[in-house]
């Protein structure tokens, strides 16, 4: 019981450290330090996220700084710390697209997997822990002038959020600034928030994930519009991660179905989460098996501008610029139109 109460704690934990045990709320007000248009799901919730992409990619707002595939070896505020040992921290970012993925290391996910056949066998508590998870996906938008080439400030823009909910969105937005390691190995994520001293009310540390070979390289997907449930794969060297969002129609059938009082709401939409992250986390396992070759779509290689650190934007089907049958694995069911950013970095 007392490992079941600290993991159904993971979610408030990891929230009071973002807000500073508050102070976030507090020292951070709408109209005066920030508009709603810099809320992580404005876009999201208007429907406009893909107009705002393409906007954002055509004016080349994009930041190279903090390519790469990164780990998380510590997350501090409110005088409290969470570290690679209670959490497992998977964040993959292209020069405009991320995909971040977050998990509680204690949590018994291999055994769920191998004592049940699928959630509907799971009690309430089960689905309570299995769910203790975030994942988010979206774009990084830098500020257009960066104050020197080491520190940068970021906006992210999400549009898949499993914390999500339309009538509860994030009020406050996912702001900060980077302090980068001169050998690039490491960075520093500072909130944009300041407590009375001038201290951000938040730190985040990452690291370059092993291993670092091809981290240059990348490639960004999105599935179109009219695929159904939205997908974001982003690949950064031997590294990848695949968010999909949730099936709200499965969801809603749960809850308007004849027998809906034997599910709480909240185990119907944790059930709907825990189903997506399955593919999530194990496709990251694979990472290191991802091998580079040459474009062999013209279509998909056609149309962008070339050069260190530049995009190559398409409208693309069928198959990408990589090979790897454990990626493949995971694609079928987004293999549908994407809009693409690609490139390598000098």
């Amino acid at each position: 019981m007392q490992n079941s109460a600290a993991l159904l704690g993971w979610g408030a934990e990891q929230s009071h450290i973002l807000t500073g045990g508050g102070l976030l709320q507090h020292r951070s007000m709408l109209g005066t330090d920030f508009t709603d248009g810099c809320l992580p799901h404005y876009h999201l919730r208007r429907g406009s996220s893909r107009e705002a992409f393409r906007a954002w990619l055509e004016a080349d707002l994009r930041s190279t700084l903090i390519v790469g595939a990164w780990s998380r070896p510590l997350f501090a505020g409110g005088w409290s710390e969470s570290t690679a040992e209670d959490t497992e921290a998977f964040n993959v970012q292209t020069p405009s697209v991320f995909v971040d993925i977050r998990v509680p290391t204690r949590r018994p996910t291999r055994r769920f997997r191998e004592a049940y056949r699928n959630h509907s066998e799971l009690s309430d508590e089960d689905l309570r822990i299995l769910a203790r998870q975030h994942c988010f996906a979206g774009y990084s938008l830098p500020d257009p002038v960066p104050t020197t080439n080491e520190v940068q400030r970021f906006t992210r823009h999400h549009v898949i959020d499993w914390n999500y909910h339309p009538t509860r969105p994030r009020m406050h937005p996912n702001r900060w600034f980077v302090q980068l390691k001169p050998d690039g190995s490491s960075f520093k994520e500072l909130s944009t928030v300041r407590d009375a001293q001038g201290v951000p009310v938040y730190m985040e540390r990452w690291a370059r994930r092993e291993p670092q070979l091809d981290q240059t390289r990348f490639l960004a997907l999105r599935r179109a519009a009219a695929g159904g449930r939205d997908g974001v794969l982003v690949v950064v060297g031997r590294h990848f991660a695949l968010a999909i969002d949730r099936d709200y129609s499965s969801l809603c059938s749960l809850l308007e179905a004849p027998d809906a009082s034997r599910y709480s709401k909240s185990s119907c939409t944790q059930s709907s989460c825990s189903e997506s992250v399955t593919a999530l986390t194990m496709s990251t396992t694979h990472s290191e098996q991802l091998q580079w070759r040459r474009p062999s779509d013209r279509r998909l290689a056609s149309g962008g501008r070339s050069g260190p650190g530049r995009r190559q934007q398409e409208t693309c089907r069928g198959r990408l610029p990589l090979a790897g049958g454990q990626l493949w694995g995971a694609l079928p069911s987004i293999q549908v139109e994407y809009r693409a950013e690609y490139g390598t970095l000098a």
